[in-house]
């Protein structure tokens, strides 16, 4: 899908969520007031309406309500100016890079006070926090068993041969987020555990890498072959969405190649 194209639907889907959701919302605003350190909370019913109605804190649904409606607002602006100039961009037959779009969104979460974001679900963060939430998923991989080595990564994960751990110490010295052996639901081999998920910050997308580390054992090429087809009925197209890397009983991993595949993949680290 050509870049643009995808940029001007996903902004349609925003469009979609934030109407949806404002449709629910209260009516009023919410104002936010200091009191010594702590924050007082304000119903405020119409915009030519000077009374101010004290909200207690045990009330969370109304603030909350009230303070995403205001985050939705301001994304909601944000969202059309963009949309409008995107499509500009496909007429004139230019291109906008996608993290310039996501930079902009997030922006309306960071120009929101402190007490404010505390009190929303932003639809798009930014980068950091994008990261910090990403990288803190909880997940279930898959068990060791007694006999396998105790080797670990910098990050201290628990790994299952040398060549996943200089795959995984070369992520973290790239700064690619990763997450090792992250549960797939797929439909051709149901639930797969991903030898690395990476994420693509700049397109927040995932990226999964595989180490294919036993291509001299018997019936392992069509283990390999399954699995390929496996991650491309999910969309995981190879050199996109999915990477790899090989290693044989006389070829080890080519570590040169490695570091090339993650440059070339991921230009922005």
């Amino acid at each position: 899908m050509d870049t643009m194209e995808k940029q001007n639907i996903l902004l349609q889907q925003y469009l979609t969520t934030v109407r949806n959701s404002l449709s629910i919302k209260p009516e009023g605003k919410l104002l936010i007031c200091k009191n010594r350190k702590h924050d007082q909370y304000y119903y405020k019913p119409a915009s030519r309406d000077t009374r101010r109605i004290y909200i207690p804190k045990t009330n969370v649904s109304l603030i909350t309500s009230l303070a995403q409606k205001d985050y939705d607002l301001r994304f909601l602006q944000t969202a059309k100016k963009l949309a409008l100039e995107t499509e500009e961009l496909i007429n004139r037959g230019l291109l906008r890079d996608i993290h310039d779009l996501y930079q902009a969104l997030a922006q309306v979460y960071q120009n929101l006070s402190d007490s404010r974001k505390s009190l929303v679900s932003p639809y798009v963060l930014p980068d950091d926090l994008f990261v910090e939430k990403w990288k803190n998923v909880s997940y279930m991989g898959k068990s060791f068993s007694g006999n396998s080595p105790r080797l670990f990564t910098e990050n201290g994960e628990r790994v299952r041969s040398k060549s996943e751990k200089i795959i995984a110490d070369k992520l973290r010295i790239l700064g690619i987020p990763y997450r090792y052996e992250y549960p797939l639901r797929t439909r051709l081999l149901g639930q797969v555990f991903c030898d690395f998920t990476l994420l693509d910050v700049w397109n927040r997308e995932e990226v999964i890498l595989e180490h294919f580390g036993l291509l001299s054992k018997e019936n392992y090429h069509d283990e390999t072959v399954l699995k390929i087809s496996a991650y491309s009925q999910e969309g995981y197209d190879i050199g996109r969405g999915f990477l790899f890397t090989m290693e044989s009983e006389n070829q080890p991993l080519d570590t040169d190649y490695l570091e090339h595949m993650l440059r070339t993949r991921f230009p922005h680290i």
